[in-house]
């Protein structure tokens, strides 16, 4: 049989495009809420990469043969070995799948050079390719477009914590002032600056009434809701009636004891939860190793730390610290603890009685968080 060059052309070109599309190299496609996404398990599989599941953390690890990728549940954040980027839409984690949105992940590796995507909409299969197997075709199967819309990525949605609530009180001041009542207030004038000043911020609490909350459930509530900041704010107390002002913490177990102190005084919120066997020491150190978000809850803490100087200048500052609160373990998000003072000093419990007061500590906060937002967002939009 004689084959003519253009027959011998069409039918190497057939047997390119079979090796390039061939079923060993497709995972499927997966549209949730109007939202396309790929299950990591099988795209871990098929490229024989070793991945491992954090279930109770909501978070996956992707082993690449040089690189780790790191997600986490209703977050955008994405950990590549050391660096932290962004993606326009969140992974999401059900019934033990992780779903990686394709048109995020796509200007991610692409960004990286570690992988590009072909999408099949008809045939809900996604083409994998290495970026040397890229070329244009003229099939209707076309490359994942970008858009500025969905590639921007800006904080849009910050999580506000008032500590304890209900059963827990918290510390207990001068006049039986209560913890839990300071920091909801607090928290609510924070919350209002926010949204009367930057109406495009989604505010969430994760209480609004005295309401007893699990230190887990927090978290819980700032990753469902896909927060992209979380602020717990607390007020301090000491056996040392002199102790004042106010400090912030960043989660960390390495602390001095001073911090330490502050941390067992929070965290022994857990005696009034049904389980609080769940709660150990190892959970901190074992969530710090993989926490992705100490470089920005740093950067965080110092902005908010400067506000607050600017605003009360006759108030102690007793700096940033590190210490192993379980209310911080899990948040996928830059977070902080604010200790707003001392209920236990008596000229600082009178001062958090007052309406006035706690309004400028909320001012402070929400300039605080202000800038860093403009600040991360300048660094970090798409242009």
């Amino acid at each position: 049989m004689i084959i003519n060059f253009k027959q011998h052309i069409s039918l190497y070109l057939f047997f390119i495009f079979s090796l390039l599309f061939s079923n060993n190299t497709k995972i499927h496609l997966f549209e949730l809420d109007n939202i396309y996404y790929f299950s990591a398990q099988e795209f871990s599989q098929l490229k024989n990469y070793k991945s491992i599941s954090y279930n109770d953390k909501s978070k996956i690890e992707i082993f690449y043969p040089n690189n780790k990728l790191t997600f986490s549940h209703n977050s955008t954040f994405v950990k590549y070995d050391n660096t932290i980027y962004h993606m326009a839409t969140p992974a999401i984690l059900k019934d033990s799948i992780f779903y990686i949105p394709i048109n995020s992940f796509t200007r991610l590796a692409q960004q990286l050079n570690i992988h590009s995507f072909i999408i099949n909409k008809k045939d809900m299969k996604i083409q994998i390719l290495e970026p040397e197997d890229i070329s244009n075709n003229d099939s209707e199967i076309s490359i994942t477009p970008y858009s500025p819309a969905n590639t921007q990525w800006k904080i849009q949605t910050i999580v506000i914590d008032p500590g304890h609530g209900g059963k827990d009180p918290g510390a207990i001041g001068y006049h039986s002032m209560k913890e839990k009542h300071i920091v909801l207030d607090i928290s609510k004038e924070l919350g209002d600056y926010i949204t009367q000043n930057m109406p495009d911020m989604d505010v969430i609490y994760t209480r609004e009434d005295d309401t007893f909350l699990g230190l887990k459930n927090r978290t819980s509530i700032a990753n469902k809701n896909g927060g992209h900041i979380f602020i717990s704010i607390h007020a301090n107390a000491s056996s040392a009636k002199s102790a004042r002002g106010y400090e912030i913490f960043l989660l960390q177990p390495n602390s001095v004891n001073e911090a330490i102190d502050v941390a067992i005084r929070e965290n022994a919120s857990i005696a009034f939860e049904k389980d609080p066997k769940q709660y150990n020491q190892n959970q901190i150190i074992a969530t710090l190793s993989q926490n992705a978000f100490l470089k920005e809850s740093e950067q965080l803490a110092i902005f908010v730390q400067n506000a607050l100087k600017k605003e009360l200048p006759k108030t102690r500052n007793r700096g940033i610290k590190q210490a192993g609160f379980h209310v911080l373990v899990g948040a996928s998000m830059p977070n902080i603890l604010i200790e707003v003072g001392f209920l236990t000093n008596k000229s600082e419990a009178q001062l958090l009685g007052k309406s006035y007061y706690r309004k400028q500590l909320a001012h402070g906060i929400y300039l605080g968080i202000k800038s860093y937002i403009e600040n991360y967002n300048n660094q970090n939009m798409i242009k």
